[in-house]
């Protein structure tokens, strides 16, 4: 498990409240996430448990707002597909000149309430899922383009307060450790992926195993040796 500092206690009375408990508990859970993406699900589902609401991922370009999409969100497909293809175009938490560079920020600090319900992006996407407020921290990239992790909720809950905000903030090394464990996985795993093949169209059967030799890929070659009884089989995973 990894420590974790105490974060601060909130008392509503719909969520446990932010406590030293909690915050351990998303730190393991996005840990889990860097080696497995799957694993979002589960920090999504303890931010809904704590903070109420819904996370997303996000990228974002400040040079072209617009240009944003959602990666991951714990939000109606149907919902998710429609930002994509058009709403994030509306999204003035997101497009609005004063979201700019900031790495860390409540919406209300984007557009006010009144100029958010004159929206099309809170008329057609907001408030048929119940949605109101927003609060975003950046977790990853570099020159200008970023992922973001986002966390949206109903309006019964109110906007994110400064103890929240405090609690997101004390997330985010670790939520940006794990997203570059990830990216640093995903280039290993590439660079492994890309050498099998060369060395399948060579002709060079292979196999990669770890230190206990359970195989975790194989190239074309290697899968014909497999199928056509060529000396080659896996047993158990080895």
């Amino acid at each position: 498990m990894h420590a974790a500092k105490a974060a601060p206690s909130i008392a509503r009375g719909w969520r446990p409240g932010l406590t030293a408990e909690a915050h351990a508990e998303l730190v393991d859970a996005v840990y889990v996430a860097a080696t497995d993406p799957e694993g979002w699900t589960d920090v999504f589902a303890k931010v809904r448990r704590y903070m109420g609401g819904h996370g997303t991922m996000y990228e974002r370009c400040v040079a072209d707002p617009r240009s944003h999409r959602l990666a991951l969100a714990s939000l109606d497909p149907e919902f998710i597909a429609l930002y994509n293809s058009y709403y994030n175009a509306t999204n003035l938490w997101a497009t609005s000149p004063k979201a700019g560079d900031r790495s860390l920020y409540v919406t209300e600090e984007v557009v006010d309430g009144p100029a958010l319900e004159r929206t099309e992006f809170f008329a057609d996407w907001l408030r048929p899922q119940g949605l109101r407020h927003g609060l975003s921290c950046r977790v990853g990239g570099a020159g200008g383009r970023y992922l973001h992790l986002g966390l949206v909720r109903e309006t019964k809950y109110g906007g994110y307060d400064a103890d929240e905000v405090r609690f997101l903030e004390s997330l985010t090394p670790h939520l940006r450790r794990a997203i570059e464990i990830s990216h640093r996985l995903g280039a290993a795993e590439a660079q492994a992926d890309a050498a099998l093949d060369v060395l399948g169209r060579r002709g060079v059967a292979t196999v990669l195993v770890d230190s206990r030799g359970v195989v975790h890929a194989a190239n074309a070659a290697a899968d014909e040796l497999m199928r056509d009884g060529g000396g080659l089989t896996v047993r158990a995973g080895r």
